[in-house]
């Protein structure tokens, strides 16, 4: 139709006209789209699927992130031959998770054994020794005076406890503690850790007792490192002299927790290297953080013969510091597990109110009926696992029965009395001030090299040596130097 058909037609019938055939084609594409989408829904609902509707697939990557606070059971094995299988995945997973697979070259400890106190049963001294070199480990040493033969040797770590070797609670604390039956003595429960030394060295054992990192005079590492880490340094995150906790620490299973492992290892090493010590009754025990440096240990030395691990073997919370946990740790494992890596030697465990109050009837159990499975233990008449409510009373009876023959002195029913610590309340540190200085770089000369009064190196000092040098790297870049 043009202008002169149209005539006098006003305009729009002219537009009208004009797009008629654009509107039918524009309708007919919309409707070829329509049919072809309602042809296609069918066609994909139909389709194959590999799960039904809303299952998702079994990976772990779907399932929530797993946390130290989750449940962490333990399944005992139907055979010894299961067992031993399993138990030697775990224990490799342990090493491997320490970064202590293969282990590190032993290289000298050097130890000082210096500032002798004498009591009337026994005698304390400050030691310091390098579990590598230039990496010191610091303590107390306390020995029964009258020795006849070897005697029994215990380790004993602490937990997180400021100051925790030369720690002092005030009368408050410790009647408080009484009340609810955490300690049973006002006099010993003032320093509960020396007092324990004191009681074990009065049975006639040696006792070693040493700082965790960052703790007392153990200040290479400061304790906001290694037991408070929060935040990335990106000055330590460098392709070479990394600091702990980087990428590149953690890629290379360099971390906080293995140093303290091998800290315990080469406290075994230092223990049994004193002659009066009978390496078939040795002992270690800890609690809280010094329960998880106690149940590694035993897991993965052979050379323990009893360990008492408290209040920290739960089904429940695997350990709160960064200090107590490790890339690849946890991984269809706990801490029950661990624990069960001891068996069939003897064995003691404590519960409290927190992570551990359902170990009675969650853990504990699944450990009995391996000690069942495995059996030795009983011939000793040791009952080899013990579940106790505190840590002093069950360690003291435990040794007593797993080391009875040849513990010196009285009988063993006058041992079981408070702990006098009168005088032994302030030791002293291990090793000298200018040692503990954060940042120190150079150099330094411990007392007895200094010619100061009592000065006179004790067995195990290196007299050839007139100092011992501080680690000149910064205290906090946290590489590890293992061998």
């Amino acid at each position: 139709m043009d202008r002169a058909e149209l005539g006098g037609r006003d305009r729009s019938a002219y537009a009208e006209a004009m797009f008629k055939p654009t509107l039918c084609w524009r309708c007919s594409f919309w409707s070829v789209a329509l049919a072809l989408a309602g042809l296609a829904a069918p066609l994909r609902a139909e389709a194959p699927r590999a799960l039904p509707p809303g299952e998702w697939p079994r990976d772990r990557r779907y399932e929530p992130l797993k946390d130290l606070d989750g449940y962490f059971p333990f399944h005992p094995p139907a055979t010894r031959e299961a067992w031993e299988r399993r138990a030697e995945w775990v224990r490799r997973r342990i090493l491997v998770s320490q970064g202590l697979w293969p282990l590190p070259t032993r290289t000298p400890l050097n130890p000082v054994i210096h500032g002798r106190i004498e009591r009337d049963e026994y005698t304390v001294e400050k030691v310091y020794f390098e579990s590598a070199p230039g990496f010191f480990v610091t303590g107390n040493l306390y020995r029964p005076k009258r020795i006849t033969g070897r005697v029994p040797g215990v380790l004993f770590a602490h937990g997180h406890w400021q100051d925790a070797r030369l720690a002092l609670s005030d009368e408050e604390e410790v009647r408080r503690e009484i009340a609810t039956g955490q300690e049973r003595f006002e006099q010993g429960g003032r320093s509960r850790f020396q007092s324990l030394c004191v009681h074990l060295a009065r049975m006639g054992c040696v006792v070693w007792q040493w700082d965790m990192l960052g703790n007392s005079d153990a200040q290479q590492l400061s304790a906001a490192l290694v037991h408070g880490f929060a935040k990335q340094r990106p000055e330590m995150a460098t392709p070479e002299n990394w600091g702990l906790f980087s990428p590149q620490a953690e890629s290379h299973l360099q971390s906080a927790m293995g140093l303290q492992t091998w800290n315990s290892i080469r406290s075994l090493d230092f223990l049994l290297s004193l002659p009066e010590v009978d390496p078939e009754r040795v002992a270690m025990t800890g609690a809280s953080g010094g329960g998880t440096q106690t149940m590694i240990l035993a897991a993965i030395d052979p050379r323990l013969k009893l360990s008492f691990p408290a209040v920290m073997v739960s089904t429940a919370m695997q350990g709160g510091c960064t200090c107590e946990n490790a890339c690849l740790l946890r991984v269809d494992t706990g801490n029950v597990e661990f624990a069960a890596l001891f068996a069939p030697k003897p064995q003691g465990l404590t519960t409290a109110d927190d992570w551990t109050r359902e170990m009675a009837t969650k853990g504990f159990p699944e450990l009995k009926q391996l000690y069942t499975l495995l059996g030795d233990a009983a011939s000793r008449g040791v009952f080899p696992a013990q579940l106790q409510r505190g840590l002093a009373l069950g360690l003291l009876r435990l040794v007593e029965s797993a080391f009875p023959p040849r513990l010196q002195g009285a009988d063993h029913r006058a041992r079981l009395r408070p702990a006098r610590t009168r005088g032994v309340d302030r030791v002293g540190r291990a090793a000298p001030a200018s040692a503990r200085r954060p940042g120190l770089r150079a150099a330094v000369a411990p007392p007895l090299a200094r010619g100061r009064p009592g000065a006179t190196p004790r067995r195990g000092a290196n007299r050839d040596r007139p100092s011992h040098g501080a680690p000149a790297r910064d205290r906090d870049s946290g590489r590890p130097h293992l061998g």
